[in-house]
């Protein structure tokens, strides 16, 4: 299976954010020390005005002066600060990386370089995470790595949560993207624009649809009215189902020409403005 990566925004979103920690654990390690020498320096101070009153014999002065050396010495002194955990966004986004290279390892397995994965292609209505293009059609997966008991009734779509004992904690828990959009809707939204310019261009009859779930604790559980071709679970990928799933054809391009054309449409739409959107 040949490969073109056109974006890679779960990586890049993960990098930036493992590098904006990295940038916070350093200035508040830098604040630390600076705090740290400000005390060390007042310390100083103080020792130094207590003995320069001893020295000259003034002991009340000296007395004194040990009150705020005293009181400094007992001044709390800030604990070193710690790297911020990872948050939510970035931990979703290695989740997503890593469900996605499962995929891709999954179909590199089963197809041969008749087939290229792009991965990242994105238009006006979002980011597909992979398409295949193949002799026998396009194919456009969304990679969902979640664990749990996955259902969908048309266009709502959740699961159940287990815990590694197998007791259900949480019933029913949405599975849908930050603008509120389930796996279908993900997919449909981008795959039905891509699909509509293939057509034109080449005479492309259909995109396929597929979601497809690489956690191993995940399992599939009541799929009604499903708007999507498949779902299912990334140890059952083959060649066979990849063909069927992906079985209406390239019009009248090559598989290399479609693959052009998919880079030429997101270049096109990362191009645009934001008001082209609108």
């Amino acid at each position: 299976m040949k490969e073109l990566t056109l974006s890679n925004f779960t990586a890049e979103q993960s990098v930036n954010a493992a590098s904006q920690r990295q940038v916070n654990y350093a200035a508040a390690l830098a604040t630390h020390q600076q705090i740290l020498e400000q005390m060390q320096e007042r310390s100083a101070a103080l020792r130094r005005h207590a003995k320069f009153c001893f020295d000259r014999g003034d002991y009340f002065a000296w007395l004194k002066s040990l009150i705020p050396l005293v009181s400094h010495s007992l001044t709390f002194t800030p604990s070193l600060p710690q790297m911020e955990p990872p948050s939510r966004d970035e931990i979703l986004w290695n989740v997503g990386g890593d469900g996605e290279s499962c995929v891709k390892d999954a179909l590199k397995q089963c197809l041969s370089d008749e087939w290229t994965m792009v991965s990242g292609y994105r238009n006006r209505n979002g980011e597909i995470d992979q398409l295949l293009v193949g002799p026998s059609g396009v194919l456009a997966i969304e990679v969902k790595n979640v664990s749990g008991v996955v259902s969908c009734n048309g266009e709502f779509w959740w699961r159940d949560k287990y815990d590694k004992y197998g007791n259900l904690v949480q019933r029913g828990v949405p599975l849908r993207d930050n603008g509120g959009r389930s796996p279908c809707e993900q997919l449909n939204a981008s795959a039905s624009l891509l699909e509509a310019f293939l057509t034109r261009r080449v005479g492309l009859a259909q995109v396929g649809r597929v979601v497809i779930l690489p956690n191993p604790s995940a399992r599939i559980g009541q799929i009604r009215d499903c708007r999507v071709d498949s779902v299912f679970k990334v140890e059952s990928i083959t060649l066979a189902k990849v063909q069927r799933l992906a079985s209406f054809g390239l019009g009248f391009a090559t598989t290399d020409e479609v693959v052009c054309l998919i880079a030429r449409d997101h270049v096109f739409h990362e191009n645009l403005t934001p008001e082209a959107f609108v």
